[in-house]
């Protein structure tokens, strides 16, 4: 957004400091100036400053600069301001973090202290973003694997395919690790739970084509009229999806609308990749173990025509 880059500017110009503010309410404010005094002695602390710092505590309030008092005081709330290194590193940031928040203290006479500003937020946002794709991982794996399992009557079927969905999901995040770009923290969120949604799809479709021929056909003779018959269903949907969401990264101006539509454009790609060419090596080489484990599963005849 013009904003955010009009920020970004701002700050790589004019200065390489981020700024927390430490937010209190019904703390008085010579003991705000000792919390204050005490943050200023963190190792990665530039600077840190409250009202009491700015004006003498002996000038009355109604001497004191609007645009002066309105910088650390809105009602009942005073504020001190902590400047830290900008160009710290993500570790780094929240070890001085947690750092601030051991000095705060813990009023027992009813004071409410709050720790905020950019570095927080970001911080909080990337705690709390790793334990959501952890829990969507956990449960869209969960109900796929239940799903398949039904379908197939089998507990090895599902070891299969979602494991190639999962490689699928893997190699497409793979690709913005290994060229350093940053990823909005929502893309990581959709983008396990969109592509694995969309290519179980794949992988249902070309085990059950494999599965049926199996009753006529050697294994080998099988998987190749799967994937002929397979092949151009996914690989239509897959260039459908594709088009579809190049359509919005080229009429968005968002970066994080962007970011997210890269992922799932060239994880249409991906996944119809890994149903037609990694999927089928993968159920050829584990089809003596699907038979054996899975009700309704051909061995294959041993006659057909690559017998």
């Amino acid at each position: 957004m013009p904003s955010v880059a009009a920020m970004e500017e701002f700050r790589d110009v004019v200065s390489g400091l981020k700024e927390i503010y430490v937010v209190a309410a019904g703390m008085p404010g010579w003991r705000l100036q000792r919390v204050t005094a005490a943050l200023r002695g963190i190792h990665g602390v530039a600077d840190a400053s409250c009202l009491a710092d700015v004006v003498d505590p002996a000038v009355p309030p109604d001497f004191v600069p609007a645009s002066v008092a309105s910088r650390y005081v809105a009602g009942e709330y005073s504020a001190a301001i902590v400047s830290i290194d900008g160009a710290a590193t993500y570790d780094a940031t929240n070890e001085l973090i947690a750092d601030i928040r051991e000095i705060l203290p813990r009023e027992p006479d009813g004071a409410r202290v709050y720790l905020t500003g950019g570095p927080v937020i970001s911080s909080d946002l990337m705690r709390l973003t790793s334990h959501d794709i952890s829990v969507v991982n956990i449960v869209s794996v969960a109900a796929i694997f239940i799903i398949v399992a039904i379908a197939f009557r089998s507990l090895t079927a599902p070891v299969v395919l979602v494991a190639a969905i999962q490689c699928a999901i893997w190699l497409n995040q793979s690709i913005s690790y290994f060229t350093h770009t940053p990823l909005f923290f929502f893309s990581g969120l959709a983008i396990n739970a969109i592509q694995l949604g969309a290519t179980v799809d794949y992988a249902i479709l070309m085990a059950s084509a494999f599965r049926e021929r199996l009753g006529t056909c050697t294994p080998a003779h099988a998987m190749r009229l799967a994937v002929e018959e397979s092949g151009p269903a996914i690989l239509c949907s897959g260039g459908a999806m594709f088009a579809a969401i190049m359509g919005v990264y080229a009429s968005t101006s968002l970066r994080a609308v962007k970011d997210l539509a890269v992922l799932l454009a060239r994880g249409a790609i991906v996944s119809t990749m890994v149903a037609t060419v990694l999927l089928p090596a993968v159920l050829l080489v584990a089809h003596p173990l699907l038979a054996e484990t899975s009700r309704g599963w051909p061995e294959g005849t041993s006659n057909g025509p690559d017998s």
